[in-house]
């Protein structure tokens, strides 16, 4: 099994445990949507997925589990939980997607229509050929060197998260956003929709694809920058997320960055502005 009942357990503070198969029966850890005295939810060992019968919450992963109830994953279950597959092709180390690969058919206007109410420019959405599908689904493609390596699925049936496509993708090769050889100024954020929020306002950004940097991004971004400015959200993830950052890039580039209101999570929320973001630049610090 991918994971043990011991470690579910632990993390999750998972009650009245008991398996079913490769499924993990516990009381539901969402106290606050109902009482539960009995082993309603169940967790597969196998895949991550979970569901409870009695409150309906469900996921595809423990990442999306661990979101919801507000815990930070401890890095080997992160690590664990990205299963690898065999249908990316290799070029020079890199992992990417086959020349025949289709992905999600979808329409920039409707991604528009539903990224538009965050402040997002369609300019911004064509660029960079985000597509809102038929399903309600939002697919954001990534590339490298113009290559492209996935795409991030926001997913409109378990809470607007986020999932790494085709399942199994090598996520350390993921890169959202601006590629070009002369980034002086080059802004690091973790979500698609922030650096999309940051191309509306006229800045170089990229996205990292979640609240891990790993070895193969840095260096893509280095290769790529003279400065790095760090604009991490106002959450929980986002410590880990900075750590990364200094364990990556301290040494490696000068690396500055930018605290955003705090009465917003992060630059791509609806409402946060360009008059904002103007201001919040102004505290933008050197930090290693």
């Amino acid at each position: 099994m991918t994971y043990t009942i011991e470690e579910m357990k632990e993390v999750f503070k998972l009650k009245r445990t008991r398996m079913r198969g490769d499924n993990l029966m516990s009381s539901c850890p969402f106290k606050d949507n109902h009482s539960d005295s009995y082993p309603s939810f169940g967790l597969n060992l196998e895949t991550g997925q979970y569901n409870c019968f009695a409150c309906s919450e469900k996921g595809d992963n423990i990442r999306t589990l661990a979101y919801k109830l507000n815990i930070l994953l401890p890095d080997d279950l992160v690590k664990k939980s990205l299963r690898k597959i065999k249908t990316i092709r290799r070029d020079k180390k890199i992992e990417f997607l086959d020349e025949d690969f289709k992905f999600p058919e979808g329409t920039s206007s409707e991604a528009s229509k539903e990224l538009g109410k965050r402040g997002i420019s369609s300019e911004a959405i064509k660029e960079f050929n985000v597509v809102k599908t038929p399903d309600g689904d939002i697919i954001f493609p990534c590339t490298w060197g113009k290559k492209f390596t996935g795409f991030i699925k926001r997913n409109a049936k378990w809470d607007g998260r986020y999932g790494y496509f085709p399942e199994g993708v090598k996520r350390s090769f993921l890169l959202f956003g601006i590629e070009g050889e002369d980034n002086n100024e080059l802004f690091l954020v973790e979500s698609m929709t922030d650096c999309l929020k940051l191309k509306t306002f006229g800045v170089n950004a990229v996205s990292t694809c979640g609240n891990m940097i790993f070895k193969e991004q840095s260096t893509r971004i280095i290769s790529i920058a003279k400065k790095l400015v760090l604009v991490p959200q106002r959450d929980l993830p986002a410590r880990r997320w900075i750590i990364d950052a200094e364990d990556k890039f301290k040494g490696q580039i000068p690396v500055f960055g930018v605290t955003i209101d705090s009465r917003f999570k992060d630059v791509g929320q609806a409402g946060y502005s360009l008059d904002q973001w103007l201001i919040d630049y102004k505290t933008k610090k050197f930090l290693f």
